[in-house]
């Protein structure tokens, strides 16, 4: 009765039948290729041991009198580094499937994030997360464009598995960062709202940003921030690494 309730009223939703010996269901999902993918991402195959972690993770957390007390024990690692001929795929699929954490809805595929990757005049950055549990993988990545003066993220996208850690505000003081060694003087970060994303409305202010005109024609607000205030953006529980993994001052 509830699966044909289902199929009339939304029948846009694929309905599985669960009749007969339930050792076939297996096959009953898989048939007709709804889980099927051009390519596994290491991420793909690590699923298992994430969701195994995260169980972990919370049964930890209660042992705490603070959220604060709580993220540095955790001990969190978070490498910020250029996209790579092997990492791509991931950063696409992120683009593609992250609705919460996505500032500007913008989802880039493989082949536009593969080209910005290549262009001297934009940045693609892939965010990775470790802690005392174990590797969360690739969780996030930005597309940045950049200019002599100002370096602007087009769009950053982070796992609701990693919210509510500060891994955003490292990511963002990585990039401030990067961009004053490169000489330029602002970070300028984007927003537009969506009807899922309203849980990062208030990232960038949060972040130390300060709102700036926005264009008329868009819903896009802008802000801006010194690019020399790098290191006050990232949290103190924090450890930011770099590529070959030594911990970055």
């Amino acid at each position: 009765f509830e699966r044909a309730q289902v199929g009339d009223e939304l029948p846009e939703v694929a309905v599985v039948s669960a009749a007969g010996d339930p050792a076939h269901l297996v096959d009953s999902l898989l048939r007709h290729g709804w889980f099927d993918v051009m390519a596994l991402t290491d991420t793909d195959r690590k699923r298992p041991e994430l969701y195994r972690n995260r169980a972990l993770r919370g049964d930890f957390s209660s042992g705490f009198d603070s959220s604060e007390d709580f993220l540095r024990a955790l001990d969190l690692k978070v490498e910020v580094t250029p996209a790579t001929e092997y990492t791509i795929g991931r950063i696409a699929q992120l683009a593609a499937r992250t609705n919460q954490f996505n500032l500007t809805g913008i989802r880039y595929d493989e082949a536009a994030t593969r080209r910005m990757s290549e262009d001297a005049g934009h940045l693609v950055l892939s965010v990775s997360v470790a802690d005392r549990f174990g590797d969360e993988g690739i969780v996030g990545s930005l597309w940045v464009e950049r200019t002599d003066e100002v370096w602007r993220v087009l769009n950053l996208v982070l796992s609701c598995r990693v919210l509510s850690r500060g891994v955003e505000r490292a990511a963002v003081g990585r990039l401030a960062e990067l961009a004053a060694l490169s000489g330029a003087r602002s970070v300028e970060g984007h927003y537009r709202p969506s009807d899922r994303n309203g849980v990062a409305a208030d990232f960038w202010t949060g972040a130390g940003f300060t709102p700036a005109a926005s264009p008329q024609e868009t819903e896009t607000q802008v802000f801006t921030l010194d690019a020399a205030t790098a290191k006050e953006i990232a949290p103190e529980w924090i450890a930011l690494n770099e590529r070959n993994g030594s911990p970055h001052e």
